[in-house]
C-alpha cells in the first residue's frame, strides 16, 4: 500500500496552518525522483518532486512548500488540510448523509432458497427454508410493508433486487410482486428499478419475457470457467449440462434487451481458464467476464467436493496481486482509471438505513450475505404490519466502529469494504488497494500522458468528482 503521510505543521510565516491529509497515499512513480500522491477522499491524483515527497515523507523541510501557488495547488487538491481540521469526523458525516438518504429505498427479496444447482461451495447452504417459495400472503404482507414505510417516510426511488437461491424457480411470485410494485411506483410517481442474481439456467424465452415485463434491467450471471470446468463446479441437480443452459439462458436475456453481467468465481485451480472465459464470451455475447474471489465463508472448504484439485483457494492478498497484474497488464482509457479509483458514497447498499432484504418467510435482514441465518434476522414483515412497526436506525456502524478503519488511509475509498466479508473470513479481507494502490496508480499516471496543471515541484493531472448520494445512475445492486 502507499505509504500515509504524517501530520506536519507548516512553519510560521506560510500563511494558515497546514498539515497533510491523512487520506493523502505516496507512492514512487515510474521515473527517478518521481512520486505520486493520491487523495483517497477528493480523487485527486498528481506527481511531487522529491523536495516535496521529502516533505510529505516526514523527513524534509517546510521550505519546500515555501511557493504560494505549490501550497495553494495542494491545498485545492486536498494533499493539504487546516490543522485543526477533523477528517475523520467529516468522512463520518458524510457516511452517515449516504446512509440516512430517504430518497431511495431499496429491497433485497428471496423468494426462495431452493436452487436447482448443486455448487460445492454454495454461499446459501444450510437454510432451514431452502423448499419454502413466497406465498400470496407473504406477498400482501412486503407490498404492505412498502406501503406503510412510503407513507411514514415518503421516497423517490425504489430499487429491486432478485435473489435466492435461484429467484427463476419462483416466476409467479416475480411477476405478481413486480406488478404490484410497479404499480405502486406508477401511482405515486416513484421512480422503480430492478436487476436480479441467476444462475441463468431456467431462463428460455417466457422467462426472459416475464423479467422483461418485471422491469429486470439487468441479470448478474456466474460462470466459473469453459464447460468441463464450469459442469463440475456448477453442476446442475439433474446432473444436466449446466454451462450450455446458462449460455442459451444469456442469449434469451439479450435477445429480451435485458443487460447480462457475467462474473467468474476464481481461484487457483480455474484461474488458468480466465482468460480464454473471458475471451469466448466476448466473442459470443460481446460481454466482458469480472473476476470475483472465490471464499471459503462457512469453513467448508475441504469437506465433500470442496476439494482440491478442484478447488485452491488463494488469499485476499493473493488475489488482489492477481487482479492488480492482470488490470494493469492491459491498456484502459481514462474513464476505466476514474471509475477504478473513485471515491464511492457507500461500498454497497446494504449499508444504507432504507435497506432491506427479505425472504420467502419475510424476514428481514440488513445483508444478503446473512440471509437465512436467523440470528441475525431483524424481525418479520407480517410481526411489523401487524403491530405497526416501522424499523429505524438500523444502518450498520461498520466502518467507523472499527479502530483499524478509522485509522486507515483509504477508508474513503474502500468504505470499510464488505463488513460480512470481514466477519466471516478467516484472514479479516481488507480491500484490495491495500495491497495494490501502487500498481494501480502507477498505470493510470503512465495511460495520462503530461497532462495537467503545473507548478514549482508539483503537477497536478486531474481529480475525480467525489461521489455523492445524488449523483450516480442507478448500478447493479450486486456491484
Amino acid at each position: 500500500m502507499g505509504r500515509a503521510l504524517k501530520p506536519k505543521d507548516l512553519s510560521e510565516g506560510l500563511g494558515p496552518a497546514l498539515k497533510p491529509s491523512r487520506y493523502s497515499l505516496l507512492v514512487p512513480g515510474r521515473r527517478d525522483g518521481e512520486w505520486i500522491l493520491y487523495h483517497s477522499a477528493t480523487g485527486a491524483l498528481g506527481l511531487v518532486d522529491a523536495t516535496v515527497a521529502a516533505y510529505f515523507q516526514g523527513m524534509g523541510s517546510s521550505d519546500a512548500l515555501a511557493d504560494d501557488a505549490l501550497r495553494s495547488s495542494l491545498q485545492a487538491a486536498g494533499f493539504l488540510v487546516a490543522m485543526t481540521e477533523d477528517e475523520v469526523a467529516q468522512q463520518e458525516r458524510l457516511y452517515r448523509e449516504a446512509q440516512q438518504n430517504p430518497s431511495v429505498f431499496t429491497l433485497c427479496l428471496a423468494p426462495t432458497y431452493g436452487c436447482n444447482l448443486a455448487c460445492p461451495y454454495c454461499y446459501e447452504s444450510g437454510h432451514d427454508a431452502a423448499n419454502t417459495i413466497m406465498d400470496q400472503e407473504m406477498q400482501a404482507e412486503v407490498i404492505n410493508f412498502v406501503e406503510r414505510f412510503y407513507a411514514a417516510r415518503p421516497f423517490e426511488r425504489l430499487e429491486v433486487q432478485w435473489y435466492g437461491g435461484e429467484p427463476l424457480l419462483a416466476p409467479e411470485v416475480i411477476e405478481s410482486v413486480a406488478s404490484q410494485l410497479l404499480d405502486f411506483c406508477h401511482t405515486h410517481g416513484i421512480a422503480y428499478a430492478s436487476n436480479m442474481v441467476s444462475n441463468a439456467t431456467l431462463i428460455g424465452p417466457a422467462e426472459a419475457a416475464l423479467l422483461k415485463k418485471a422491469q429486470v434491467q439487468e441479470v448478474l450471471v456466474t460462470v466459473d470457467g469453459p464447460s468441463a470446468i464450469h459442469n463440475v463446479r456448477r453442476p446442475q441437480r439433474s446432473m444436466g449440462d449446466s454451462f450450455e443452459a446458462v449460455m442459451e439462458g444469456i442469449a434469451h436475456l439479450q435477445q429480451a434487451g435485458i443487460a447480462v453481467g457475467l462474473q467468474m468465481n476464481v481461484d487457483k485451480a480455474n484461474e488458468a481458464q480466465f482468460e480464454a472465459l473471458n475471451a469466448a464470451m466476448e466473442n459470443r455475447f460481446g460481454l466482458s467476464v469480472m473476476a470475483v474471489k472465490l471464499n471459503d465463508y462457512y469453513q467448508t472448504f475441504g469437506q465433500g467436493k470442496f476439494c482440491t484439485p478442484t478447488f485452491d483457494l488463494m488469499n485476499h492478498e493473493e488475489f488482489a496481486r492477481r487482479q492488480a497484474q492482470r488490470f494493469c497488464g492491459q491498456p484502459h482509457d481514462l474513464r476505466e482509471f476514474e471509475a477504478l479509483m473513485r471515491p464511492p458514497a457507500l461500498f454497497c447498499r446494504g449499508q444504507q438505513e432504507n435497506y432491506f432484504a427479505i425472504d420467502a418467510l419475510g424476514d428481514v435482514y440488513k445483508c444478503d450475505g446473512e440471509m437465512g441465518r436467523t440470528q441475525h434476522r431483524l424481525g418479520n414483515v407480517h410481526t411489523w404490519n401487524q403491530e405497526g412497526w416501522l424499523p429505524s436506525d438500523t444502518a450498520p456502524r461498520h466502518p467507523f466502529d472499527d479502530e483499524e478503519c478509522r485509522n486507515c488511509a483509504l477508508l474513503p475509498l474502500c468504505k470499510g469494504t464488505c463488513r460480512w466479508e470481514r466477519f466471516c473470513c478467516d484472514d479479516h479481507p481488507c480491500h484490495p488497494f491495500k495491497h495494490t494502490i501502487g500498481d494501480y496508480l502507477r498505470a493510470w499516471v503512465n495511460s495520462m500522458g503530461e497532462e495537467g496543471v503545473q507548478v514549482e515541484g508539483f503537477r497536478l493531472l486531474g481529480r475525480i468528482m467525489v461521489a455523492s448520494v445524488d449523483d450516480a445512475d442507478y448500478e447493479a445492486l450486486s456491484s
